[in-house]
């Protein structure tokens, strides 16, 4: 089924003959100013966009779904590098050479349904993976739409009609005329001058004058602009939206469960990647560049950290000397809890528990109390009176009697955290 979308003049473009012209001069992966496999850079210097900008775009939906893992990774499958016949996928079925060998390619085959599989198991849930997915090639669409013209060394750049042995098209509209004769091997195309004879002809009449040279064809955009007068507000503009983006979220986020820390900063972070976005095609945004990556990495932390339905963003210090709370919870922030002074009873034990999605859980018991204590971290470490252990997911069940051996009572205690340090020790 064919669907059409307008172009940059007013013409309907089909789909399906758009599609047909991005493999027809699909970019190729170049061998200087790669970092891993050229395919950021590949895309960057066929569009003329900044490779800056490509780069960062993977990374933030790398990290906020997979989405530009499995992209990457398509990449390095169906697009050759610069000196190769064809992709390493191509090559795989037989169509041509291919500097990858077949192995290598089948790992990265192995990588992509690994990567498809995290597309919709991943923190963030199902919808962001496919979310960021569906914008990655909605922006690629856009990006050859506006600039199908663009090209790359060894790659054609208008729709051909058929194929050369290296993989460029060549135009259908252009006819050879019948009677031209490169080698002049037909036998009535040898017009030797006569040397005897002084009468100039038609080819060399002085009064013809040769055809002036074609012009040369016009440079190619920089890839970022480098005059002095170029400014770009897309910065400006998209830190303001995120600063509003963020305030109202946070004062919507009092009367909708939903709208965790880590969600407020996942949705700050795609505004972000929204205006990098806008400045790839304005050749601007560069400064966001440092928070777009920041705030992706902390909404995926804060999203990952396991919610213990905590009371936001903050800091117990809490010394109960009679009551002690059934349970301390923060999301974001530390808690630190002393129970050297509350009243032990053998009779009727102490039970409480402390969580922390992200931050730092410390409690204090008495010397003269026999601990029940289970610590665990998800990732950092805990140190949980005499067991020590860093690393991920970290869980410890254990009993500690007094250090008398006289013991007063007994506190249950439950001690867990998303990502940080649990500390528990006498006191």
């Amino acid at each position: 089924m064919l669907c059409a979308v307008n172009g940059t003049k007013g013409q309907a473009i089909n789909v399906e003959e758009l599609l047909k012209d991005f493999w027809a001069t699909r970019p190729r992966r170049p061998k200087q100013g790669r970092l891993i496999a050229g395919v950021a850079t590949g895309i960057a210097r066929r569009y003329a966009v900044d490779p800056v900008l490509v780069r960062v775009l993977l990374v933030v939906s790398a990290i906020y779904g997979g989405a530009g893992v499995l992209l990457y990774l398509a990449g390095w499958l169906v697009l050759a590098e610069e000196d190769d016949e064809v992709s390493p996928a191509e090559s795989v079925l037989g169509r041509g050479s291919s500097s990858s060998s077949r192995g290598f390619t089948v790992v990265l085959a192995v990588l992509g349904a690994v990567a498809i599989s995290y597309l919709f198991n991943n923190p963030f849930g199902g919808f962001s993976g496919f979310f960021g997915l569906l914008a990655l090639l909605a922006g690629l669409v856009v990006l050859h739409n506006g600039r199908a013209h663009l090209g790359t060394p060894g790659a054609p750049t208008t729709p051909r009609n058929s194929t050369t042995a290296g993989g460029a098209m060549t135009s259908s509209s252009q006819t050879l005329s019948p009677d031209w004769d490169p080698l002049g091997a037909a036998p009535g195309g040898w017009d030797l001058p006569d040397p005897f004879d002084s009468t100039p002809t038609s080819a060399t009449s002085a009064t013809e004058p040769l055809a002036p040279p074609p012009p040369p064809p016009p440079p190619a955009p920089p890839l970022h602009p480098t005059g002095p007068g170029h400014h770009s507000h897309v910065t400006g503009v998209t830190f303001g939206l995120a600063l509003v983006t963020g305030a109202v979220l946070a004062a919507v986020s009092t009367v909708t469960p939903w709208l965790t820390p880590g969600h407020i900063v996942g949705i700050v972070a795609g505004v972000f990647g929204l205006g990098m976005v806008v400045g790839a095609f304005t050749r601007g945004g560069r400064g966001l560049i440092a928070p777009t990556i920041v705030s992706a990495l902390a909404a995926f932390v804060l999203t990952s950290a396991p919610s213990h339905g905590g009371a936001g963003v903050g800091s117990i210090n809490e010394a109960p000397t009679g009551n002690v709370a059934a349970a301390y919870t923060v999301s974001v922030g530390d808690v630190r809890l002393d129970l050297t002074k509350v009243p032990l009873s053998k009779d009727k034990p102490i039970t409480t528990s402390v969580n922390v999605d992200v931050g730092d859980a410390r409690v204090v018991v008495p010397h003269d109390a026999d601990v029940e204590l289970t610590c665990g971290v998800r990732l950092g470490s805990a140190r949980c009176l005499d067991f020590h252990k860093n690393g991920s997911n970290v869980s410890r069940q254990l009993t500690s009697k007094a250090d008398s051996g006289q013991s007063a009572g007994t506190i249950r205690l439950t001690v867990n955290n998303g990502l940080g340090d649990v500390v528990v020790s006498r006191g």
